[in-house]
């Protein structure tokens, strides 16, 4: 989709980017027999607790204008969302929690990118 394109320059230096975060997990999946070793841990993991924590691009829009958007058209493709974190560990409400607060606190911490176009040169 090439909105972005139809877009003045004014309309995308100033951009608002809307996401989720989600957590997934496969804990006990009976499908799933393949072991392996936990490099961290020196001991057995098993992919029955593949815990996956994963970005998702919900809607791009300019602040210059208000008519100016993008919205993902498939939020739960996997073009546009991505694995943050793989963790072969057996997800617990304690560990989700942990989690969501720690994303929470990335957030908050969180400062603006600023981009200044370059000019162009006319050649002359």
């Amino acid at each position: 989709n090439a909105v972005a394109l139809e877009w003045s320059v004014n309309d995308l230096l100033d951009l608002k980017l809307s996401a989720s975060v989600g957590f997934d997990s496969s804990t006990g999946d009976k499908n799933v027999h393949k072991k392996c070793k936990d490099a961290v841990n020196d001991r057995e993991a098993s992919e029955q607790s593949l815990s996956v924590t994963i970005f998702i691009i919900i809607k791009i829009s300019s602040n210059k204008s208000d008519k100016k958007s993008w919205i993902n058209p498939i939020p739960q493709s996997l073009r546009l969302s991505r694995p943050l974190r793989i963790a072969l560990k057996k997800e617990t409400d304690d560990s989700t929690i942990r989690k969501y607060n720690r994303f929470k606190n990335e957030i908050k911490n969180l400062s603006s990118y600023k981009v200044s176009p370059k000019k162009r040169d006319s050649g002359k």
